[in-house]
């Protein structure tokens, strides 16, 4: 069991992530085919941790499948169309919270629940809007992914949702695996061009994390609101990373993790207490 979980959780998702620098170093900056493969990766997970998800749906778990599936077709083709990325993640994230919670929005105990995961949804929402910020070598969103991935999963783990923590784990290592390989890269062949995930992907994967966070937010039964408007707060990291042009390349991604670890570290203090 314990094995399983370990391949399932860490392993597989690693290895997927790897994958997923290869798609994205052979498709170049190509972006929809990244982002479709991102969304595809996300629905293995998913299957592989809760099975194949029950269509229609009617409970939040198999929710979750059909809100990465659509946020990924959504965000391919509104990069095409170039549609306002704030309003585009924002908007969908409002309306994904409102189709899992929907049983629960007259229930006035849930309204901080609500409140707090609006906060991550509107930060992320206003980030993916702005021009793209990202340094050379690619890492600054991948990392900021993975410390909201690790605070989110811990947020789960201490709220009693053990089978979200997974999932949120399990999308943190698919994000880590293409970190892992892009850092190999930069320290060994630090003159050549970086492979980046494109925008759309990492938008993509984003949404993915939300729609698990939306479910942890909704069910976990001891989950800390708190906890999860700080976490949001994680997200701005990438605002810090013009800052650290004097530093070595190979360090800045190190310094943005510790940028981003401040408020994920907060979320997981709190939601611990």
């Amino acid at each position: 069991m314990f094995i399983e979980i370990i391949l399932n959780t860490v392993l597989v998702p690693l290895v997927l992530g790897i994958v997923l620098y290869g798609v994205a170093r052979a498709s170049g900056r190509f972006g929809p085919v990244i982002a479709i493969v991102a969304g595809a990766i996300l629905l293995v997970i998913f299957v592989l941790l809760e099975g194949w998800p029950q269509l229609p749906p009617i409970s939040s778990k198999p929710k979750v499948a059909v809100l990465m599936a659509g946020f990924t077709l959504v965000s391919v083709l509104a990069a095409i169309w170039r549609v306002n990325r704030f309003a585009l993640v924002s908007g969908l994230l409002v309306a994904g919270l409102a189709w899992i919670g929907w049983n629960r929005l007259q229930d006035p105990a849930m309204l901080p629940r609500f409140v707090a995961l609006l906060v991550p949804m509107f930060i992320g929402g206003w980030m993916f809007h702005k021009p793209e910020i990202q340094d050379q070598t690619g890492l600054t969103w991948p990392v900021t992914l993975i410390a909201f991935g690790i605070g989110g999963a811990v947020v789960s783990l201490t709220g009693a949702y053990i089978g979200f923590a997974q999932m949120m784990g399990a999308v943190t290592a698919l994000v880590g695996g293409f970190a892992l390989v892009a850092y190999v890269m930069l320290l060994f062949r630090p003159a050549a061009q970086q492979t980046h995930l494109p925008r759309v992907a990492l938008q993509v994967i984003f949404m993915g994390m939300m729609a698990v966070l939306i479910a942890i937010g909704l069910f976990a039964p001891e989950v800390s609101v708190i906890a999860i408007a700080i976490l949001g707060l994680t997200m701005f990291a990438p605002l810090f990373h013009s800052r650290l042009d004097a530093f070595r390349p190979a360090l800045r991604p190190i310094l943005i993790g510790v940028v981003a670890a401040i408020p994920t570290l907060g979320a997981i203090v709190i939601s611990a207490l």
